[in-house]
């Protein structure tokens, strides 16, 4: 037989026509015959579903437990390469002007102790060789990393120590008062230019 349709006539029965190769036939099927078909048919077609989806779940919980692929991994690190070196470009600059802001800091301790100096002797001499005044510079000197002189003589003083930010500009104090960034200092001075 090379096909087969059925048509449902009446209730009770149902019509298959089969083509042979040289005869035409036709024959009657009851009801039962044609339930038994039905149920044949849903049961491949339920049994085709259920194993197609078995196969794809078996698929999908492979693929998700097999774990990450080389390329996905590559673009996970190039992704935390850039955030972090965003990140430590703006660490650098702070950590600049946190070294400044020391800087400025142990400058300014520096004139009010050469201040109280001045008070006990009436004079700005060898305060640059005062324990508490060398420890200042040292300090400034060493939160810039970028230098420093102190110079002082009978009636004046002048501190300088270099910024970490820019390093051809220097934080300058003096006996007047005066607090300020100035261009790097090339030689000895007496007062904040």
């Amino acid at each position: 037989m090379s096909k087969i349709l059925v048509t449902l006539r009446h209730k009770t029965l149902a019509r298959v026509y089969t083509r042979p190769k040289n005869a035409y036939s036709e024959r009657f099927l009851s009801t039962e015959a044609l339930s038994l078909i039905a149920i044949a048919l849903y049961n491949y077609i339920t049994h085709y579903f259920y194993y197609k989806s078995l196969v794809n779940y078996y698929i999908m919980t492979k693929r998700l437990n097999r774990g990450f692929t080389l390329i996905e991994l590559l673009v996970v690190i190039a992704i935390i390469g850039i955030l972090s070196s965003v990140v430590l470009a703006s660490l650098n600059t702070a950590r600049g002007k946190g070294a400044d802001a020391a800087v400025k800091s142990n400058l300014n301790n520096m004139r009010a102790q050469a201040e109280l100096f001045y008070d006990t002797g009436s004079t700005y001499t060898n305060v640059c060789a005062d324990s508490n005044m060398t420890k200042g510079q040292a300090a400034a000197v060493a939160a810039g990393g970028n230098g420093g002189a102190c110079a002082s003589a009978s009636g004046t003083w002048v501190a300088w120590a270099g910024l970490k930010s820019t390093a051809s500009d220097a934080w300058c104090v003096d006996n007047t008062g005066t607090s300020k960034q100035v261009t790097k200092p090339a030689g000895a001075i007496t007062v904040c230019p």
